[in-house]
């Protein structure tokens, strides 16, 4: 992001740069109050540390587009996420089910051997 620069701002631009309404901008110049030229007509103030918004909301449109990008890619990445962890628990489903059955089928198998007899 740019830094403060200095410029010569028209007192309206000074104004809302400021947050101050005009009349009192033309107080200051009458007070001597601000740095200011006059150029063909026009009152230019003085402004050491002017902040461009327009660089600004560039560069926040710039970053708010790149995080755009990067949610889509992470929900997308969620979704492959969900689908997978579905599928992972579907085959554990079927393995225990399987390993019931198998147990089933020892415990079956070991009820129905006859008991050696006793001598």
């Amino acid at each position: 992001m740019r830094g403060p620069q200095e410029k010569w701002l028209t007192i309206v631009e000074y104004s809302t740069f400021k947050k101050i309404s005009v009349s009192t901008i033309r107080r200051y110049i009458k007070a001597n109050r601000v740095q200011y030229r006059l150029d063909d007509g026009k009152y230019l103030i003085y402004c050491p540390n002017y902040v461009d918004d327009s660089a600004i909301i560039n560069e926040d449109l710039q970053l708010i587009s790149e995080l755009e990008a990067e949610l889509r890619a992470l929900k997308k990445e969620n979704q492959t996420l969900k689908a997978e962890t579905h599928d992972m628990r579907m085959l554990i489903e079927l393995y225990e089910e399987q390993l019931r059955i198998k147990k089933k089928k020892i415990k079956t198998t070991e009820d129905e051997i006859p008991e050696i007899p006793k001598i």
